[in-house]
């Protein structure tokens, strides 16, 4: 048997905070209790993106395999939180990191096929939960044009110096 979240433990995620509790109560029978200890995964890297993940209790680590395979660290998400919302939104998608509890975590796990297919239908609660995603999504890539800049800034500033000291005959490599 199935084991559902309450509406009661969604009504504290900050992504649900605009459903009714009509809405909530649609989204809680929906949604999967799960539980998981420590260092077990939520999901992994390069997965399908088949569930929206929605942490209400605990605590779990981004993390992302760079170029070289090591694991690297993105954030740390502490309940109320929700994870999986790239993947989510496109069929066929793919995880773009991995989740791994810190601790042990108390999950509800909402399929992605039952979401796209009540979005696709006009459901309000789902058409809210999408807005929702939305707008994390702009304000993530928000934060990482922001950082962007930074980048190519300091980069630039480098090649700058670089520039200088050829211009000025100095060796670059002193």
């Amino acid at each position: 048997m199935i084991e559902r979240p309450t509406a009661e433990a969604l009504r504290h995620v900050p992504l649900l905070s605009g459903l009714t509790p009509a809405e909530l109560a649609e989204v809680a029978g929906l949604a999967e209790l799960k539980t998981l200890e420590t260092q077990l995964p939520l999901f992994r890297e390069g997965d399908a993106g088949d569930a929206l993940v929605f942490v209400l209790s605990g605590s779990a680590q981004v993390v992302k395999k760079d170029p070289a395979g090591k694991h690297q660290v993105l954030s740390v998400v502490s309940a109320p939180a929700v994870l999986g919302e790239m993947a989510v939104l496109e069929a066929g998608g793919k995880r773009s990191a991995s989740a791994i509890a810190v601790g042990a975590v108390t999950l509800a796990v909402i399929a992605g096929p039952a979401l796209r297919s009540r979005m696709s239908s006009g459901n309000v609660a789902a058409l809210k939960i999408a807005h929702g995603l939305a707008r994390i999504l702009a304000r993530r890539l928000g934060e990482v044009n922001a950082r962007l800049v930074q980048v190519l800034q300091s980069g630039k500033a480098e090649a700058g110096v670089a520039e200088a000291q050829q211009a000025l005959g100095q060796d670059t490599a002193s």
